[in-house]
C-alpha cells in the first residue's frame, strides 16, 4: 500500500525550494523568514514538516534566490 510519501532527489528539492522562494517573495512573504520556520519546527511534527527538514544547502539556496530577487 502506497504511503502517500514520496522520495525526492536533493538537487529537486533545492529546485523545488528555489521556486517556492520566488512565489513567496512574489506574494509578499519573506522568503528567508519562512525557511527558518522549518527549523525550528519540533522532531514528531505533522508529516508535511517530516518532508522539509532543515538543511544548510536548503537554506543557502533559500538566502541566494532571496537575495538575488533584492
Amino acid at each position: 500500500s502506497a504511503s502517500g510519501t514520496r522520495s525526492f532527489k536533493r538537487e529537486e528539492e533545492i529546485a523545488a525550494d528555489a521556486l517556492a522562494t520566488r512565489i513567496a517573495a512574489e506574494a509578499g512573504f519573506d522568503p528567508v523568514a519562512g525557511a527558518a520556520f522549518f527549523s525550528r519546527a519540533p522532531k514528531g511534527a505533522e508529516p508535511v514538516l517530516k518532508i522539509h527538514r532543515p538543511d544548510p544547502a536548503r537554506t543557502a539556496a533559500v538566502g541566494r534566490v532571496a537575495e538575488a530577487l533584492d
